[in-house]
Formats: C-alpha cells, structure tokens, sequence
C-alpha cells in the first residue's frame, strides 16, 4: 500500500514559511503530488532568497525539522561547481513519516560530468524571484508558467536524462510556451546553439531521442 505524507504537515510547512515572511519558491510539483500525494520518504525542492537564509534556518528549526547532510552531497562525493553552496536537506521530526526538505539557493541541476551540481544561468534565476507567482489555492509561492516549461525541459536531460511520462504531461501542458521568445533565450543559457534542434524534437514528441541527440550534437 502506497504511503503519503500528511496533507496537514505539508500544509504547516507552507504555513510556517508565510507567517515568517520567508522568501522561497515550490519549485516543482510534478503530476500535483502536492498536498494530497507526496509519497511518504520523498523530499519538496524549494528555493530560499539569500536574504532569508538565516530567518530559514531559524524557522526551520522552530517547526521541528532537522538539518542533516544532503543524499547527493558534499559529504556523498558530489561537488559544486561555479560557486554554487552546497543544498540543505531538512528531515521533519516527532513524526513516524520520512517528510524531508531540499532548500537551494539557486535554481541547479546535475552536470553531465559525474557528481556536480551546477547552477542555472543567472538570467534565469534573477527572473525566476520576480515573476514568482502566489498560489491562493494552495497557499504557497510557486514558480511562474515561463521559467518552470524551460526548467522541466533541463530537468529531464540534465538530472533524468530521460522524459518520464509524467514529465511529458507537465511539458505539453505548456507546449504553447515553447513559441515564446522568452522562454526560448532561457534554454539557450543552457542548451546554446542546441536550443532549436531540442524545440524541434519536443514538438515532434519524440521525447525518448532527446538525450542521446543532445550529448551527440556538436554543432556550436
């Protein structure tokens, strides 16, 4: 039988970053596992504005949560490049539930050389805090439409290296988004001279070509 973290944990969560006046962001919610369908032992990836790194530790730490090296640390052999610090990882304790926290301070993903994180262009991340969006639903900050289309596509070849099916169903929810200019010079911070070969592949939907075509290409 599947297990769930508490709707009502994640709720608090969420809560206790509001009443403190935290700046973050839910970086993703694949296939809306939140609040209802987080599997219990799977981390919610938030990014934490500098200027509230230490009010963040200190919330953190009020709500019960634990900090503890991260899985894919320094201490696990992973480095990070580019001046990137390393993530927090925050385990929620009093609780029989595995609810754990990933809090960067910069949107990242997985470099393809072996273990290291690397940071997305800061083009990306500067607009990522100003467009972020309140989700009045929900109650939490969450990222705009724009910035998380070009972020599901980086996610799939960087950290998966494959497009899942509920990733491919997050990605054509937004498929019109892949047309605006805007969303398009972001995959370039990232994709270069690749950006439009990948564009092509993903309106065609051949989704299971892309990361073998992408470490392929050698037309910069």
């Amino acid at each position: 039988m599947m297990m769930y973290i508490e709707r009502t944990l994640i709720e608090e969560f969420f809560l206790g970053l509001n009443a403190a006046s935290i700046q973050y962001v839910l970086i993703k919610n694949i296939g809306r596992e939140l609040p209802d369908r987080l599997k219990d032992g799977k981390d919610i990836d938030i990014l934490i504005h500098p200027d509230s790194g230490p009010a963040f530790v200190r919330v953190m730490q009020e709500m019960d949560f634990q900090r503890m090296p991260p899985p894919l640390g320094v201490q696990a052999g992973w480095s990070f490049g580019y001046k990137l610090s390393e993530y927090q990882f925050w385990s929620k304790q009093g609780t029989a539930q595995h609810f754990y926290i990933d809090a960067f301070e910069k949107l990242a993903c997985k470099s393809l050389s072996p273990k290291m994180w690397i940071p997305i262009d800061a083009f990306v991340n500067d607009s990522i805090w100003r467009n972020r969006v309140f989700d009045k639903k929900n109650q939490w900050w969450c990222m705009d439409e724009e910035n998380l289309a070009a972020y599901l596509l980086i996610r799939c070849v960087f950290d998966k290296h494959i497009f899942k099916k509920e990733y491919i169903a997050e990605i054509e929810k937004r498929e019109a988004l892949f047309q605006e200019e805007t969303v398009i010079c972001k995959l370039q911070t990232v994709f270069f001279s690749y950006t439009p070969r990948l564009l092509a592949l993903v309106r065609e939907k051949r989704y299971h070509e892309i990361f073998s075509d992408y470490i392929a290409f050698d037309e910069y």
